[in-house]
């Protein structure tokens, strides 16, 4: 259709993906979900902050794929972490970036939609170096452009410590697929993968991309990537599902008042009503008065 946006530095025509050759400030926010088992790592999907205080939203189904692989953890530990990296040289070659494995210690998976809240213990140097997306509470416009962020690829060599500083080599292919809106699900059918309010775009999702932020040309989170089927011999469009953001209100994180209080749980929804979540919203977007649930209520066209 000739659609095509500027992102990142990078211009994408719809339909198509590309992959970041260069360090992107966008991995300041989007970070891959991944797991150590006897030090070694394995992507599980990518993840979007929405909190410097280690808050971050990916997809349920991200969570689940890990679990059925390896079950709940006799320790208590969720087994995941959120892998930051930062583009600041630590020393010995520019090759040598800061970053850590951030513990992800508490897990909300939504009950219907493919969403699912994470809370990480973030490194003490980390906060000032997170860069944290507005979340866009509303239903894309049939047409419109997305831009889809995630870690489609992440292999490592080394050995990873929990409780000492680790020197590995790791690569990664941070990728971004861009597409237009074909159609709007407005509503909740099922708690399947496609069963939550979300839109079918044409933008590639490739495995390790699941939980990835879905952008608007505003540059805001519009949702999730949820799942996708690439191209076949009678169809070369890719088919992707995108969880809409909004029933994420629901979920909840773990936060404290100031350092000296206790964790307690707060839903997003009172995180936004604080303005401690940058969000915006348009008419497209509303909240059930007797049940507090999101509903889509309106579809707009171009």
């Amino acid at each position: 259709m000739g659609v095509s946006l500027e992102v990142e530095g990078l211009t994408v025509a719809s339909g198509t993906s590309a992959d970041f050759t260069a360090w992107s400030g966008m991995q300041a926010t989007v970070m891959p979900v991944v797991s150590l088992q006897d030090g070694s790592l394995t992507c599980w999907g990518s993840a979007v902050c929405v909190g410097s205080s280690g808050w971050f939203i990916t997809a349920k189904h991200v969570i689940e794929d890990f679990l059925e692989e390896h079950g709940p953890r006799d320790d208590g530990s969720t087994g995941l972490f959120v892998l930051w990296e930062s583009d600041e040289p630590t020393g010995g070659g520019p090759s040598n970036f800061l970053g850590a494995p951030m513990p992800v210690a508490y897990v909300h998976p939504h009950g219907s939609a493919d969403l699912a809240t994470l809370t990480v213990r973030v490194p003490e140097q980390a906060p000032e170096l997170l860069r944290v997306a507005q979340l866009a509470f509303r239903m894309p416009q049939l047409g419109e452009p997305l831009a889809v962020f995630g870690y489609s690829a992440m292999s490592l060599s080394g050995q990873v410590h929990r409780d000492q500083p680790s020197t590995v080599v790791y690569e990664r292919t941070f990728t971004v697929g861009v597409g237009q809106v074909l159609e709007q699900q407005p509503d909740r059918r099922s708690s399947g993968v496609r069963g939550c309010p979300g839109v079918v775009t044409d933008a590639p999702i490739y495995a390790g991309m699941s939980g990835g932020p879905v952008f608007d040309a505003d540059g805001d989170v519009v949702g999730f990537a949820s799942s996708s089927h690439g191209p076949i011999e009678s169809d070369s469009t890719w088919n992707s599902f995108v969880a809409l953001g909004a029933p994420a209100l629901e979920l909840s994180f773990m936060t404290r008042a100031n350092d000296e209080d206790p964790l307690a749980e707060r839903t997003l929804a009172h995180l936004v009503a604080e303005d401690a979540v940058l969000t915006s919203a348009d008419d497209t977007f509303d909240v059930d008065a007797g049940t507090g649930r999101a509903v889509f209520r309106t579809l707009r066209t171009p």
